[in-house]
């Protein structure tokens, strides 16, 4: 079925009480739940990702990976919402202490009758899918700021938990640079040890060569001084070892964090001072103190190990420095005794092998050095590492909640009750409800559709829809009365001239209308259908047998009386039916008008006079059309239908439910032994008729 915009107006406009009652239902559920669902506050905190040169890296590869990537923003988002770092915040927030994260008993729950489970996760691996469900971590378009949303019953902790989860990614990072310092000096301490090894092997290849071979030297040139230089040099590389010796001690305390084993070994005074003064406040931690005072204690204690550790690297650096120098000076001296060896008379032999130690030593010296200084860049910078992002935004609580959106939920709710409405109607109409076109009801009622009767709204010259028989006769709605008359014709075998003279002789044809309900439109079609005969020429009597709702005589314009009530209550009289007849005088149609009766109960049933009635009317016009009562619920109608020879079943379009229709034409069907022919014309139908051309003629004025 194809529905265009007007008819999809009509359907709503009949089917109302659907979209209205869904519509209403649906708000009054979003109300409910709005009502005993749990408000959720959110707040987001703003973080800036700036990331720091690897230490280990040239400053060639430094500038090359120094512009920050889209992809390196979204990978510290995914380790914003990683399970260590939200291991760390179930930490230290203690939030498997926090009712706001205890179990919830599911609808299942409450089903089975559980209605209370264990209140609080055991462990936090158990608690991290329900931690990570509260936030949301995204980058901000294509900037290098991440927004972490944190969402919680009550504003304030919300605020609390996003600030705390950057807190502890931001910690976390920081760990990870140092340790990741911490590892990269390891492996320079292990370089320059092996380095160390190879300057000291080249210089003991030098020195055991000198020693093997000085006397010689001297023997053969006479030069006592190479003997002089070799001392200095043997004295100096004692001293750097001294120094070497200290600049490892020095380190291992710091590692081990022996500020006064440091202080002893480095000789000096006043880290000796900031030891012992760390020494009493650790006396004084180790005490009852009050919590204020144990806080500004850590603070201090805090301070004093970056002071001492400050202290402890730059005495290392002076030390590594010192041994720098020392290096040179022994390198220097060495210099010279090769120079001043080299410069004097050498066999050849001895000449060749001093110069392949010394190319041996300076590679070795060379790479020493290289690896000295970044040793001591990277223990410089160790203890002031930096996270990779920054907090450039504290969540703040805030002043409503973001969960439910009550406008939009409500919104929501109309605009899925009206669709659901809608589709009701729909389904409705298309099962139970309304016919709307001629194959629909023939399908739904097994019976013959005479003709859809359009709607008619009332006009310039017509006030009533039946008079466009007379004023508007090419119009869609008389058009559409015709095409019930013919069908009727052909139905009762009528297809002869019925303006015939002969035609008086014969029994006319007696049409009962009627309809399922009232307020479909029978009492129109019925006077429609008396004038549309009257007009052709037939002899046509209109008895309007509703005494119930009678209307006849005020379409017409005539009294109530003389009408069929009165014909009754002088059943015993010898009065001729015709003297209770009226005309209408656009049409010529005789009418018998009817009234309401408050002392004729079922006065078809009771009474045989109106049998008689219809008889006498039958001998003596072509036509006798009776407007009965609607079937459901009088009887009056039964009576009527067995006097006919043809019932028209009036229904209006898309308003008489299926079901109401069904049983009226079971009734008609049942009221007598004897078949008659059922059609059913579809009345007050919405909407053009195209092909249809207007000739109106002007009503007479008197």
């Amino acid at each position: 079925m194809q529905y265009d915009i007007r008819g999809l107006t009509g359907l709503v406009r009949r089917q109302h009480r659907f979209v209205i009652a869904s519509a209403v239902l649906a708000i009054l559920c979003a109300t409910l739940w709005l009502q005993f669902t749990t408000p959720m506050y959110s707040s987001a905190a703003m973080v800036l990702v700036q990331p720091s040169v690897n230490l280990l890296e040239t400053q060639a590869a430094a500038a090359v990976a120094e512009p920050v990537t889209l992809a390196r923003v979204d990978s510290e988002a995914e380790l914003i919402r990683s399970n260590a770092t939200l291991a760390r915040l179930a930490e230290d927030m203690n939030i498997l202490g926090d009712p706001d994260f205890a179990k919830r008993p599911s609808p299942l729950d409450f089903l089975l009758g559980q209605s209370r489970v264990d209140g609080q996760a055991t462990t936090v691996p158990d608690i991290i899918p329900d931690l990570r469900s509260r936030f949301s971590v995204k980058r901000v378009g294509a900037t290098q700021l991440i927004s972490v949303q944190a969402s919680a019953s009550n504003p304030q902790r919300a605020a609390e938990l996003a600030n705390a989860l950057v807190a502890a990614y931001l910690d976390e990072q920081l760990k990870a640079k140092v340790a990741s310092s911490l590892q990269s000096r390891d492996m320079l301490q292990q370089r320059l040890s092996a380095a160390s090894g190879a300057v000291a092997t080249a210089e003991g290849s030098f020195d055991s060569f000198l020693t093997q071979s000085l006397g010689d030297v001297v023997e053969y040139n006479g030069r006592t001084e190479f003997v002089d230089l070799r001392g200095e040099v043997l004295a100096k590389v004692a001293d750097r070892a001294s120094i070497i010796g200290q600049m490892q001690s020095a380190r291992n305390a710091m590692s081990t964090r022996d500020w006064q084993q440091a202080a002893q070994v480095l000789s000096n005074t006043d880290l000796a001072v900031l030891a012992e003064h760390r020494r009493a406040v650790v006396n004084r931690l180790e005490g009852v103190l009050p919590e204020a005072d144990r806080t500004a204690a850590n603070s201090e204690l805090q301070a004093l190990d970056q002071q001492l550790q400050a202290g402890v690297v730059a005495d290392v650096q002076k030390l590594q420095q010192q041994a720098v120098e020392a290096q040179v000076a022994i390198s220097d001296l060495r210099q010279s005794l090769r120079n001043e060896i080299l410069s004097s008379d050498l066999p050849t032999d001895i000449l060749v092998r001093i110069f392949e130690i010394q190319q041996q030593s300076n590679l070795a010296r060379t790479q020493y050095q290289n690896t000295a200084e970044r040793l001591a860049d990277v223990e410089a910078q160790a203890s002031m590492q930096m996270p990779d992002a920054r907090l450039v935004s504290s969540a703040v609580p805030p002043n409503a909640p973001s969960f439910p959106n009550v406008t939009q939920v409500l919104v929501l709710a109309i605009l899925g009750g009206v669709a659901l409405g809608f589709i009701l109607a729909l389904l409705h109409e298309r099962s139970v409800g309304g016919l709307l076109n001629s194959e629909q009801a023939h399908a739904a009622l097994s019976t013959s559709i005479l003709a859809n009767v359009p709607l008619v709204s009332r006009g310039r010259f017509i006030s009533r829809p039946a008079d466009q028989l007379v004023y508007e006769p090419a119009s869609p709605f008389a058009e559409a009365i015709r095409r019930v008359r013919s069908g009727l014709e052909a139905l009762t075998r009528k297809q002869h001239d019925i303006t015939d003279a002969s035609a008086k002789a014969r029994r006319g044809v007696v049409v009962v209308v009627t309809s399922a309900t009232a307020g479909e439109g029978k009492s129109t079609l019925a006077l429609a259908l008396g004038r549309s005969y009257a007009i052709a020429g037939a002899s046509t009597v209109l008895i309007d047998a509703d005494f119930h709702r009678p209307s006849i005589h005020k379409m017409v314009g005539m009294e109530a009386a003389p009408g069929l009530v009165d014909y009754l209550r002088r059943s015993n009289s010898r009065s001729s039916p015709e003297s209770f007849l009226q005309i209408d005088h656009l049409s010529g149609l005789k009418v018998m008008a009817g009234s309401v009766s408050a002392d004729l109960v079922e006065p078809l049933a009771v009474d045989i006079t109106f049998r008689k009635l219809i008889a006498d009317a039958a001998s003596r016009h072509d036509m006798v059309i009776v407007n009965a009562l609607p079937m459901n619920p009088t009887v009056d109608a039964l009576y009527a239908v067995r006097q006919a020879d043809a019932v028209v079943m009036v229904v209006k379009w898309a308003g008489t439910s299926r079901r109401l229709v069904r049983e009226a034409l079971n009734l008609i069907e049942g009221a007598s032994p004897t078949r008659r022919p059922i059609v059913s014309v579809l009345n007050k139908v919405e909407g053009p008729l195209e092909g249809y051309q207007t000739i109106t003629r002007e009503r007479e004025v008197s």
